[in-house]
């Protein structure tokens, strides 16, 4: 017995090779593309940008030691932004004793910044 064909008759100039798993057809060599990343930025993406800048090993040299969380100078928390990402790194990585002192001197340098518990 032969293979089963569809009844399905694919519009001119299209070919069954070219459709997609949705069943959509594209012409022969012309495939759908994304448009660029940021028209694909959600509304909300684009309004809440973070701006926390972009640490380089020498930059981070350049940070007192004061200005880390833990020893080791582990978490910098120099500015808001980087207070933030230390917390949220802290809760899915640190020891309680860890989130403890990372959550302490984030409310010591920025007493206004609202932490989860």
């Amino acid at each position: 017995m032969g293979r089963l064909r569809s009844t399905r008759s694919t519009p001119e100039g299209y070919s069954a090779k070219d459709s997609t798993a949705a069943g959509q057809w594209w012409p022969r060599g012309v495939f759908p593309t994304l448009p660029p990343a940021d028209a694909r930025r959600s509304d909300f993406q684009t309004r809440h940008k973070t701006t926390m800048t972009k640490l380089t090993p020498a930059s981070r040299k350049k940070i007192p030691t004061g200005e880390f969380a833990l020893p080791g100078r582990r978490y910098p928390i120099e500015d808001e932004a980087h207070a933030r990402n230390a917390l949220a790194r802290v809760a899915q990585d640190g020891t309680p004793a860890e989130k403890k002192t990372v959550r302490g001197k984030v409310a010591r340098a920025f007493p206004d910044l609202k932490q989860g518990q």
